[in-house]
């Protein structure tokens, strides 16, 4: 009986053994998707999550990692997809500061990344021509702003973030307008009223707001109450489902073939998605030729960037609304 038991327990243990080794050594194409899955910003992953899951790729294949929105957590997480998962194609990080903490790992990685929100041009170049960008760039976001309010006179208000920051100086290399006061606060900065009450006393007919962390702030609710009236302008994240009911009348940037209710993030994550499986179907888990294949594609230009047109929206009675002219 004992030899039974014995030879029982032997042979489970062979049996779990062989199934580690082929864990650790298989050669499984994997997508990794790097996303705030909590915290403030969770919401904004949740997008993320849902529009990679709607793309089609199969879920048993892909795996989720959380950045918190902050570069540490998503240099860690890029480590582990890149060299425990074995992941040759990553989606993300979807947030600005951890996408710069990564370029610099991802140029000696064996793998490719695609990154569902917009980013700085000058990332494809930094990652060695790795790093590709399914929406348009943070620059041509804030040359299209400058572009909308030639002539004007602007408040410009930023959080110290790269994602913000790459916005604000890109509009006011293209503006040619006068930027009449400039505010830049932390991202943790919650109360912001101190700084709006001191706008009342100026002329300018425009504030550009370059990061979504301003609404969730309360900022249009403390500008009414400081009875300042003039235009906000933003950028794409107002039409995320949870920001639209903190900017109503907010003027904002969005891509021109960018269709559906569900917002920027859903449905640029659900395109990122289906490229990383059209990606994967051509390549399997070979990074060199999945460059190669987003390089080839004609999807993307010189600099990694997707080939699209912005528009100007609105938010009105909290729907997206197409600006047809101002």
């Amino acid at each position: 009986m004992k030899n039974i038991i014995l030879w029982g327990l032997i042979a489970t243990l062979l049996v779990v053994g062989f199934v580690l080794s082929y864990g650790n050594n298989r050669t499984e194409a994997r997508v990794g998707v790097i996303a705030p899955l909590t915290g403030i910003f969770a919401f904004y992953g949740e997008d993320v999550q849902r529009g990679v899951l709607a793309s089609g790729i199969s879920a048993s294949s892909t795996v989720f990692e959380d950045e918190k929105c902050e570069s540490v957590a998503a240099v860690s997480a890029f480590t582990k997809l890149v060299n425990i998962d074995k992941a040759a194609i990553i989606i993300g990080p979807a947030c600005g500061s951890p996408q710069e903490a990564v370029v610099p790992l991802l140029r000696e990685a064996d793998a490719v990344v695609l990154v569902p929100s917009s980013a700085s041009s000058k990332l494809f170049a930094q990652s060695g021509g790795k790093f590709f960008n399914v929406q348009y760039s943070l620059e041509n976001d804030g040359a299209f702003l400058a572009r909308t309010l030639a002539g004007k006179r602007v408040v410009l208000v930023s959080y110290q973030n790269a994602f913000s920051e790459t916005i604000a100086e890109s509009f006011k290399a293209n503006f040619d307008g006068q930027v009449v006061s400039e505010l830049s606060f932390r991202d943790d900065k919650t109360d912001i009223a101190t700084e709006l009450i001191k706008l009342r006393g100026l002329e300018y007919d425009a504030v550009v707001v370059t990061d979504v962390t301003f609404f969730f702030a309360g900022g249009m609710e403390k500008l009414e109450r400081f009875d300042i009236q003039a235009p906000v302008y933003a950028q794409y994240t107002i039409e995320l489902p949870a920001a639209r009911p903190l900017a109503e009348g907010v003027y904002y940037s969005f891509p021109a073939d960018v269709e559906g209710t569900q917002g920027a993030t859903f449905e640029l994550s659900k395109k990122a998605g289906e490229i990383a499986n059209q990606t994967l179907m051509a390549c399997g888990d070979d990074s060199e030729c999945a460059i190669a294949y987003l390089r080839n594609s004609g999807l993307f230009d010189e600099t990694g960037v997707y080939k699209r047109e912005i528009v100007l929206k609105q938010i009105k009675n909290g729907m997206p609304i197409k600006v047809e002219s101002l």
